[in-house]
């Protein structure tokens, strides 16, 4: 039985903002490509990440996402895993750094990000196979 790797899960394209976008420019990126979280670009690089909780604290902070930037707002530095790592690995990381979203790398660069959603979405599958592998063991 092979196990679950983070490229089989991850969320691609990478949806990315620059520094100096808006929360508001965010908050229509997050709606347009219908995505909870957002990384923050330097350039070529991505240096951060914003989720939807980072803009409900902001407005609910009274700070006004017009005026509010990505680089005052973002997480970093980012939490990373290679596409082959298991993704029962990337959980046990999630839950210990408390943390919902790792980004996802290959040789080349940032590919995609695993959510908790990513997480639990599997879980049927892999409680599925282990019970199979159980039937074939006794």
């Amino acid at each position: 039985m092979r196990a679950v790797l983070a490229s089989d899960v991850m969320s691609t394209p990478v949806v990315f903002v620059s520094l100096e976008s808006t929360l508001q420019d965010v908050s229509k990126v997050m709606i347009s490509r219908k995505v909870g979280s957002v990384l923050v670009s330097d350039g070529s690089q991505y240096v951060g990440i914003i989720t939807k909780m980072d803009i409900v604290k902001i407005v609910s902070e009274g700070k006004n996402p017009k005026n509010t930037l990505a680089k005052n707002v973002m997480s970093s530095p980012l939490k990373t895993a290679m596409v082959s790592t298991p993704i029962m690995e990337i959980a046990k990381n999630m839950a210990r750094e408390k943390i919902r979203r790792i980004v996802i790398k290959d040789n080349l660069g940032v590919v995609g990000v695993v959510s908790d959603k990513d997480v639990v979405g599997i879980a049927p599958e892999i409680i599925e196979l282990i019970t199979e592998h159980s039937k074939q063991v006794i």
